[in-house]
């Protein structure tokens, strides 16, 4: 499970505000379609808010942390692997993924149930990682191997 207490903290001071390229990159996807998608782990909603200018968004995070809602876009504190997703046409997760064990990260792969949902997934990778595992000194990085991630989408 994730460090609540480090994300939370994390999520409350002055972080990136402006959506990422990953973010972006969704946004053109699907662009002019009507879409539900959930923002699996939002951080501190600068995606989710991006997101929410073009689709109807919900974000779910474990942080404890939550940004002021808006009329297309809904946070609620919670475990994003074990929320249920069938009214999602979309789950989008950036960087969260690799924030959380083995274990975890099958039970959110397993909890993707509706037929042709898409997973839009941006996660760190462990091809020719060169940097250590622990971040600070209260995070650690479960790097993603693409192998396990193709066994665990099949």
């Amino acid at each position: 499970m994730c460090d609540t207490e480090h994300w939370s903290k994390f999520y409350k001071t002055d972080v990136i505000k402006t959506p990422s390229n990953f973010c972006k990159y969704v946004i053109d996807l699907f662009a002019n379609k009507e879409l539900h998608v959930l923002d699996a782990g939002f951080g501190n909603g600068r995606d989710s808010y991006e997101l929410s200018k073009h689709f109807n968004m919900t974000g779910v995070d474990m942080s404890g942390y939550t940004p002021p809602s808006t009329e297309t876009c809904t946070f609620k504190v919670g475990n994003f692997c074990t929320t249920p997703k069938d009214e999602f046409d979309i789950v989008y997760s950036r960087f969260t993924f690799h924030s959380i064990p083995n274990e975890d990260q099958e039970t959110f792969v397993k909890s993707i149930t509706k037929p042709l949902t898409t997973l839009c997934i941006e996660t760190r990778s462990d091809k020719g990682i060169q940097t250590h595992r622990h971040h600070g000194n209260d995070h650690y990085r479960n790097f993603t191997n693409i192998n396990y991630l193709k066994k665990l989408l099949s």
